[in-house]
């Protein structure tokens, strides 16, 4: 299977164990992958789609608390853990198929594979979880739009030549405020004066968001490198 890269990393005959005891699924646009208060008993990996955890903040309006997609082992820790999922796991726009990977399904793997294995896949979700307290961290709402599309270019996105990043995830404007904690009023206010600015992002719902903001670019290029986040993050205070 193309595209499931913490699969690829097993060799051929401990992939095999893994695939053969899990099973290929598929939700439409906005169908659910598991809810809050679901016992963990998998974790899933996207191959095709893009999903969003949430969960509801004390105000009762949603918090998006994580964007994944291809190559991501999401619901991992609190299935290792044995708990339950703290928040709602569902698709975006686009639907989304997935490899669903019962706990059980990793006994098929050697001790001596599964350990390193499960350390790798958690390093990369942590990184994940870095990124939000990045995010968090940014000052102002164009900071964190900044940070935030970066981010997900550094995870997700498709190149086209030096000036340009194709982001193929279909984020509406209301889901980015989610996503950076902001105001949707607000959100949407800083980007139509980024539209007014000439800062080049095409936001293309399902089609997804094509960034041509060389800062946007240079910070996602220095998260590649390994950069603080906040590198190449200026032009703030519009």
């Amino acid at each position: 299977m193309v595209g499931i890269s913490p699969i690829e990393s097993l060799d051929e005959r401990h992939r095999r164990a893994i695939l053969d005891g899990s099973a290929l699924m598929a939700v439409e646009a906005s169908g659910g992958v598991w809810q809050a208060g679901d016992p963990a008993e998998f974790f899933v990996v996207p191959i095709h789609g893009y999903m969003e955890v949430v969960r509801p903040s004390l105000d009762g309006e949603e918090v998006l608390m994580g964007l994944f997609g291809p190559g991501d082992a999401v619901g991992l820790g609190v299935c290792m853990a044995q708990e339950v999922f703290p928040a709602t796991a569902r698709a975006l726009a686009t639907g989304l198929e997935f490899l669903k990977i019962p706990s059980r399904a990793l006994t098929l793997l050697p001790v001596a594979v599964r350990e390193p294995w499960l350390q790798r896949l958690s390093h990369k979700h942590q990184r994940v979880l870095l990124n939000k307290i990045d995010l968090l961290a940014a000052k102002t709402v164009d900071e964190r739009i900044r940070v935030c599309l970066a981010q997900l270019i550094e995870r997700f996105g498709v190149w086209q030549g030096a000036g340009t990043a194709h982001l193929p995830v279909p984020l509406t404007k209301t889901q980015l405020s989610r996503l950076i904690d902001a105001r949707v009023e607000t959100t949407i206010r800083a980007l139509s004066r980024w539209e007014r600015d000439g800062i080049n992002i095409e936001w293309g719902r399902e089609l997804g968001i094509v960034v041509r903001d060389p800062e946007v670019l240079a910070l996602a290029r220095a998260r590649a490198h390994g950069l603080p986040a906040m590198a190449g993050v200026a032009r703030m205070g519009h």
